[in-house]
């Protein structure tokens, strides 16, 4: 049987994470904003006749690192044994994602080009010529959308079929002193997998990773410094070739008689505009401009923002959560503890054995259960938030303000992310590229309010203050987060932990109306998770005390309802 191991890369927000769901049938977690995608993930699957080991890695935007998973990307390419790299390309950004393609191809990896997020160019009457693209670029292209199981599959054709080989670069560097370099690097370099050219391009941006690889003595280093530095003629050479390769590739659809045109776009859309912004007619882009006046509004934001938190929390604490969670309690639990109960009582069991089971096990199920439907619905806004969109949004507005308490906007992610799980949160912190930022992220990120806190809160409300519900549990999440941001500013006011300023860069994805597979599929795994770390404990503790509450010391099993001499009064 074939083996071959393809690696897909790209920028953040470009769809890996979808594909890689998409042809592994997992359900890894996706979004709208960069760090989303902390470590490589990795699951191998059968095509046919070959194995297949996928690799997803975390978004990154050049072969020049500045954070920890975009690291952990680079050193995937340059050093990972991979057969072929998948550079996945979105529809709506090509010009800028093939930016980081060319990388690909200049450190010697075997590329497949996948324009990804097809269907929403098609949306726009608009279409994509793949041969005309491959044949400019040098390299298989190919478009496709997480969406249809067709593409997936003819993806994985596509790039079993391609594996293996690489392809020459295109000559657009052919102005820079590449071959210089070459001769006085040539000496030092060892035995490399990636193309030694690929190391004098670097040098000569003045890479770290690059000279960190070689350990030039410092007369090499001496000469090369006299080049100078050649990064923005790099940059400007790449993205040249770039829209002389994308010129007329996108063009109207024949068939699209409403939206037809004489002439193909040129290379001067594409240095001024996005896919998503066509046409300034065009009504997606038109409503999105027009949301976006509202939501990024400095005076709007912030309101809107506890609007929408205020409106979750009421449906997932008030009438609606508080009904289904009843539901399950009334036909779920209760039928099962007295058909528990009465079958024992039956069969003439111990009355300890009863007890045990009824109001220890299944009582301890039901304390857990009971709680599902509202965690579910978290999960669901949480998820459809940050499929929409909006997320990215609010690290946007909230920037100015987080860099105020040495944060950035992109540790918004991480705390909103602590209302699901705070580990989970915690991961996420690695997509923050000033280390003490990072720090202080994890440190305030526990102050949220978690899932895990939730059945506790519930409980105590729901005996003590049955009215205002919703409202006492949105304070205590808001407290939480107003006890996160103090320590963030105490934090910050110390030596050890105070962040020097650190430039906020943050792709703005459209808006998109979350689809129902996805959402289903990030909640599903969220609800497994909350079952397996979360409900065991519960449900072990719930056992731990039915015990400590029904035994004594000395009469062990005591009657129910006396346990004035169990262990737990003791």
């Amino acid at each position: 049987m074939n083996k071959i191991k393809i690696a897909l890369a790209g920028n953040p927000n470009v769809g890996k994470t979808s594909l890689f769901n998409a042809i592994t049938s997992s359900a890894e977690r996706v979004g709208n904003w960069h760090g989303v995608t902390v470590e490589q993930k990795q699951k191998t699957v059968f095509f046919e006749d070959t194995q297949v080991t996928v690799v997803d890695l975390p978004g990154f935007y050049s072969m020049s690192t500045y954070s920890y998973e975009e690291e952990i990307s680079r050193n995937a390419i340059l050093f990972g044994e991979n057969d072929v790299v998948v550079s996945v390309c979105e529809a709506g950004n090509l010009a800028r994602n093939l930016y980081l393609a060319l990388q690909l191809i200049e450190a010697g990896a075997c590329v497949v080009v996948a324009v990804n997020m097809i269907d929403e160019l098609q949306k726009k009457g608009l279409i994509l010529d793949e041969e005309r693209l491959s044949r400019a670029l040098g390299v298989p292209v190919i478009t496709v959308t997480s969406k249809r199981p067709e593409d997936i599959k003819r993806l994985m054709t596509f790039a079993i079929k391609h594996a293996g080989v690489r392809q020459k670069r295109a000559d657009y560097l052919r102005d820079l002193p590449i071959t210089e370099v070459v001769d006085l690097i040539n000496p030092y370099v060892g035995d490399v997998n990636f193309n030694i050219e690929f190391l004098a391009i670097k040098l000569l941006e003045g890479d770290a990773c690059a000279q960190k690889i070689l350990d030039l003595p410092q007369s090499i280093r001496d000469r090369l410094s006299l080049y100078g530095d050649f990064s923005s003629k790099v940059a400007e050479a790449r993205y040249g070739f770039i829209y002389k390769a994308l010129d007329g590739v996108i063009a109207r659809s024949p068939e699209n008689k409403r939206h037809k045109r004489k002439k193909p776009f040129t290379k001067a859309v594409y240095a001024t505009h996005s896919l998503s912004k066509f046409d300034i007619y065009d009504k997606e882009s038109f409503l999105q401009s027009a949301l976006d006046k509202i939501v990024l509004n400095r005076y709007l934001s912030l309101p809107i923002f506890l609007l929408v938190i205020a409106s979750m929390f009421f449906v997932v604490f008030g009438s609606f959560g508080n009904f289904l969670s009843s539901l399950i309690e009334k036909y779920l639990i209760n039928h099962l503890y007295f058909w528990a109960n009465n079958a024992m009582q039956s069969a003439n069991l111990p009355e300890y054995l009863v007890s045990l089971v009824c109001d220890g096990i299944v009582l301890g199920i039901g304390g857990v259960v009971g709680f599902l439907p509202q965690v579910a619905l978290l999960f669901a806004f949480l998820t459809v938030l940050e499929e929409s969109g909006y997320i990215s949004r609010l690290a946007f507005v909230t920037d100015g303000f987080f860099s105020k308490i040495g944060l950035s906007g992109r540790a918004v992610f991480t705390m909103l992310m602590g209302l699901g799980c705070s580990a989970t949160a915690v991961l996420t912190a690695r997509g923050l590229s000033n280390a003490k930022m990072r720090k202080k992220a994890v440190l305030v990120t526990p102050f949220m309010s978690c899932s895990a806190r939730l059945p506790i809160y519930a409980t105590i409300f729901s005996a003590f203050f049955v009215k205002n519900k919703p409202f006492l549990i949105l304070f205590l999440y808001l407290l939480g987060c107003a006890v996160a941001l103090f320590w963030a500013v105490i934090f910050e006011n110390t030596k050890v932990l105070k962040s020097n300023e650190s430039l906020f860069i943050m792709e703005m994805p459209p808006y998109r109306i979350p689809q129902l597979r996805s959402v289903m599929s990030a909640l599903m795994e969220n609800i497994k998770s909350f079952l397996t770390k979360i409900a065991t404990v519960v449900f072990a503790m719930s056992v731990i005390i039915w015990i400590l509450s029904n035994f004594s010391l000395g009469s062990g099993f005591i009657v129910p309802g006396d346990n004035s001499k169990s262990i737990l009064s003791v």
